[in-house]
């Protein structure tokens, strides 16, 4: 009886945190590997966000309900829905060559509305690295606390510029992230 009791409850538990314990917040990332003639100056990102999460945003920024976002808005939306994710190193991991690279700052942030009324963030992380042949990379994209999921789809990946990417590759990491290695050849 004990036993029973007792895996009854272990049991209940572990479908407790799986309910608790899901993401409720949904993130279709782009990349953008922004270089100049010496390497890699760093990476633009894109982010399309759900319509749940969207809807908050413009109730809570758009402040003229026009469906555009002026420079105070962006700026709102900046302070009270994207800075705070600095403490989450927001959300994203960059390896460059099996090296783990610090995310120090944010630049350029951006936001606009697509088509279907989805708040879109565009962001850029400078990260300076000499590209003499070719540099491989992976870019993790999730969120540890589980209350964002990334979209499973391949990521949008860019680069404008002397390099070219070969050998993309794009899966699931942990539970609700998604990684994306490519490798950035200097044509």
């Amino acid at each position: 009886m004990k036993k029973k009791l007792l895996f009854s409850s272990i049991f209940f538990f572990i479908i407790l945190f799986q309910i608790w314990c899901h993401p409720h917040i949904f993130i279709e990332p782009g990349i953008t590997v922004r270089q100049s003639d010496s390497g890699i100056t760093g990476f633009g990102i894109q982010w399309t966000w759900d319509k749940k999460w969207s809807y908050g945003v413009l109730q809570n920024c758009d402040l003229n309900s026009d469906g555009f976002f002026t420079d105070e808005e962006t700026d709102l939306v900046f302070r009270d829905f994207f800075i705070e994710l600095r403490d989450f190193d927001f959300f994203t991991k960059i390896i460059i060559n099996g090296k783990g690279r610090k995310i120090e700052r944010i630049e350029d942030f951006n936001v606009s509305l697509n088509k279907d009324q989805q708040v879109v963030y565009r962001f850029f992380i400078p990260l300076l690295f000499d590209l003499e042949n070719e540099a491989e990379i992976l870019i993790i994209f999730n969120d540890d606390d589980l209350t964002a999921a990334f979209l499973q789809k391949t990521p949008r990946l860019r680069t404008p510029g002397p390099g070219r990417i070969i050998d993309k590759k794009t899966g699931r990491y942990d539970h609700f992230g998604i990684k994306t290695e490519f490798t950035v050849e200097r044509d």
